[in-house]
């Protein structure tokens, strides 16, 4: 699959790459994830990194991926905004119980966790 021990491998995928960018956002994604998920660990390294330089700048076409990605990169914030709040408290040396710091961690709401702090 991709041909990770072909010796003009990255050439391989270069063009595979190009391929990609002329498929819809939703297709390419699929077939991106299945060949990450057939490649060898250093493949698939070098592989994500390829794919990675060549996605700089990248604008998601699919409503699929806009929403997917913007969830994921909100999840993300309300993750580190929560564990900031639970880092302020650690550092005044309030005891926060495992039940609260759980509902903490769980909590997405950005603007209720930046009110906490």
């Amino acid at each position: 699959m991709a041909h990770p021990e072909h010796p003009e491998h990255r050439s391989i995928w270069l063009t595979l790459l190009s391929a990609l960018s002329t498929m819809g956002g939703d297709r390419a994604a699929l077939y991106y994830d299945f060949i990450l998920s057939t490649l060898p660990p250093a493949a698939r390294n070098e592989w994500e990194a390829l794919m990675a330089a060549g996605l700089q700048g990248y604008e998601y076409r699919s409503d699929f991926a806009r929403t997917y990605f913007a969830e994921g990169e909100a999840r993300g914030e309300a993750r580190g905004e929560a564990k900031s709040v639970l880092t302020v408290l650690d550092a005044r040396g309030i005891a926060v119980p495992a039940e609260v710091r759980d509902r903490i961690l769980e909590c997405a709401d950005l603007e209720q966790l930046q009110r906490s702090a």
